[in-house]
């Protein structure tokens, strides 16, 4: 008889950014289960950079996660013999992802998707429409998902047994879509890639308000030339950049004059930024910490906002057409959801408080429907909690 485990498999992403993204499920894993298994699969996914065999970050898990590197298949299928493994998934959908699904598959792994970041996606697909279609890098991580869904309905690579979303118009787009509706038609052939669809609140309602002074005003790093964008768009100007930071830190510094209360920086985790390093405090925590203490939040595109809009904190965001039009884009879809107060770069900036304080109060009101829509969609019940219960039903007869 199988021995039913549990765990996430991951590529090349740090330890250390995985431990972070899954902190609070992590610790409630901790509780529930006796092991849990971090199975790293970046030898035996194509054309990526390896990790150090060190495995930094390993310590930062609970005592009562193991950590499993394989190098080989051969290896893989050897520790998944006797196994069903039910797995949280963190891995891509490009051709470089295709022979270590399909191991997945044949191996009988269990794939779980957890989504309930509350943040503004990209679309899956390559849009033809746009010039940065012809970028080698977003055709290949996009371009393919036809044939990705193609190898699916086929059951040559892996479909998700349940996806856990935030977002209910997604879940009910989704419920509703072809694949969903021709699956009730003809439940034989079973299409779909998700089998199943449960909402849960955001990540975001775990944290608890700390009722901290407001001491300072805190900016929200997304770099200009973040590795998201360079999927969609060739890198600009290392002047381009330097124009970039110098009108932002000229705006930071007016904004801090203004009110009258310090900059900190927080970084994005997988970037630093001698920018803004060399001229602003940086936060000691991660971003979700620091929001407590913020009199003001800034930002541009980065999803890192969605704890400072379910603490309904004020907001101004800014934006820069040297930024290119992922970001951008971005940026848009931001402004426009929570109707932000959105400053231009390019253009001279006059700051003034009265004006800033009309517009943040205003746009306070508009959080409430993003909130019940991505946020809080599921009561006051706690999406870790719902996670682990719903799977050890499902999977573990517990």
């Amino acid at each position: 008889m199988k021995n039913s485990i549990f765990g996430i498999v991951i590529d090349n992403q740090p330890l250390e950014v995985i431990y972070k993204y899954y902190k609070e499920l992590f610790s409630e894993i901790s509780k529930n289960f006796n092991n849990f298994y971090v199975i790293d699969l970046s030898d035996l996914v194509f054309f990526q950079k390896q990790k150090s065999k060190k495995k930094i970050g390993k310590n930062l898990f609970p005592k009562n996660f193991i950590y499993k590197r394989f190098s080989n298949l051969n290896d893989l299928t050897l520790f998944l013999k006797n196994k069903n493994l039910i797995a949280i998934n963190n891995l891509g959908k490009n051709p470089d992802y295709f022979w270590v699904l399909r191991c997945l598959k044949k191996n009988n792994v269990k794939l779980i998707n957890i989504l309930n970041t509350g943040e503004i996606g990209v679309q899956t697909t390559v849009d033809f429409s746009k010039k940065s279609f012809i970028n080698w890098k977003n055709f290949h991580n996009r371009g393919f998902y036809i044939l990705f869904r193609m190898l699916t309905i086929l059951n040559i690579l892996p479909k998700i047994e349940i996806t856990f979303h935030s977002n209910i118009e997604v879940i009910e787009r989704l419920n509703n879509s072809f694949t969903k509706n021709f699956d009730k038609i003809f439940p034989f052939f079973k299409i779909s890639y998700v089998k199943k669809f449960i909402k849960i609140n955001s990540r975001s309602t775990t944290l608890k308000r700390k009722k901290i002074k407001s001491s300072y005003i805190l900016f929200i790093d997304c770099p200009i030339m973040s590795g998201d964008r360079l999927i969609f768009e060739e890198s600009n100007s290392k002047l381009d950049e330097k124009i970039f930071y110098k009108n932002l830190i000229s705006f930071l510094k007016n904004l801090s004059k203004l009110y009258k209360k310090k900059i900190v920086i927080s970084l994005h985790p997988k970037y630093k930024n001698k920018y803004l390093q060399n001229t602003f405090k940086v936060a000691s925590k991660p971003t979700r910490e620091m929001i407590d203490g913020a009199g003001l939040v800034v930002f541009s595109a980065s999803g890192a906002i969605i704890d400072a809009v379910l603490k309904r904190k004020k907001i101004i965001n800014f934006y820069s057409k040297l930024q290119g039009d992922f970001q951008l884009e971005m940026n848009k879809k931001y402004v426009e959801k929570l109707n932000l107060y959105s400053i231009n770069l390019d253009e001279k900036v006059i700051l003034s408080k009265k004006i800033i304080n009309k517009h943040t109060k205003q746009s306070i009101k508009a959080y409430n429907k993003f909130i019940k829509s991505r946020l809080v969609v599921d009561g006051n019940i706690d999406p870790n909690k719902k996670i682990i219960k719903i799977l050890k039903k499902n999977f573990f007869k517990l």
